[in-house]
């Protein structure tokens, strides 16, 4: 609903969500979904899918496992190529889409940091969204590179969109308050990570207690929520876990910021700012309005 609103106010930019998933939504929900948006939009939707995180978690349940996930990729793929596709024993299509409008969207994975997710992200996608901090940029485009290879590929025929978190105010105490619950969920992924043994206990950017205590005490009630209950656990974790890899900081420290990213990884086509539900005081309009006046004149 929100992407038709954007599709009818707008006339040339690209819209797209940051992620959605088939852990609660049916392939063929999601093809119909967005075939109607291309309708609304010819030429300006993307489709991102991801694994499913807080929307499954918060119901208790868990992200799609890979060969699922696989599975529903390659089944969105190909409706909205527009064939007929083999389903639960019978043959399923889009009935009354436009196969014209709807081969224009390409379809970009959205992995997690584990490397077998971004192995596949590398094979599956047209396009890869990489929500990483800066500093795991370099490893996670081995393993999109070491997938993209399996389909006949390099990293060069994957388009590659770096999705940073955003928050940019001169004032920096403005800054950590707006982070807070964005990072206390990066450190509860980190947590799942280490559980599951795809990361070593040095490289969680808070110490394991802190790290434990932040997934077992998070509220996904709360989860992307101003002022969440969980964010106060990071009142005393350092301004670094704050500042590193993401566009957090004055106008000038972000503008450094992307200009070294995409100077270092050329195969970065696209910067798209992650930014969390505002604060009382530093809204979502805040940020867009300093990087737009600001920010981007420093790139140029």
């Amino acid at each position: 609903m929100a992407l038709t609103a954007c599709a009818l106010s707008t006339s040339r930019i690209r819209l797209g969500p940051g992620v959605t998933h088939t852990a609660t939504r049916h392939p063929s929900v999601v093809a119909c979904g967005f075939a109607s948006l291309a309708e609304v939009a010819p030429g300006r939707i993307d489709l991102a899918i991801g694994f499913g995180d807080s929307a499954i978690r918060g119901l208790g349940g868990k992200p799609v496992r890979l060969a699922k996930y696989r599975e529903d990729f390659e089944l969105i793929r190909r409706l909205l190529a527009g064939e007929k596709v083999p389903y639960n024993g019978r043959e399923v299509k889009l009935a009354w889409s436009d196969a014209r409008l709807t081969r224009q969207i390409p379809l970009y994975v959205v992995p997690g940091g584990g490397p077998k997710g971004l192995t596949l992200a590398g094979e599956l996608g047209q396009g890869v969204v990489l929500h990483s901090e800066e500093e795991e940029i370099a490893e996670r485009m081995g393993h999109i590179a070491s997938g993209a290879k399996k389909a006949g590929k390099t990293l060069k025929d994957v388009d590659i969109i770096w999705w940073p978190t955003a928050s940019i105010s001169d004032d920096w105490s403005k800054v950590r308050e707006h982070l807070a619950p964005r990072i206390a969920s990066g450190i509860r992924h980190a947590y799942y990570d280490y559980k599951r043994g795809s990361i070593q206990k040095e490289r969680l950017p808070v110490p394991l207690e802190l790290a434990r205590q932040v997934a077992e005490e998070y509220n996904f009630l709360e989860h992307a929520t101003a002022g969440a209950e969980h964010s106060k656990l990071l009142d005393q974790v350092p301004d670094k876990v704050f500042r590193e890899g993401h566009l957090a900081g004055s106008p000038r420290e972000v503008a450094e910021t992307v200009r070294r990213v995409v100077d270092t990884y050329p195969e970065i086509r696209q910067v798209v700012l992650h930014i969390p539900v505002g604060t009382a005081r530093l809204s979502l309009g805040d940020i867009l309005r300093s990087f737009a006046t600001e920010v981007k004149p420093l790139l140029r």
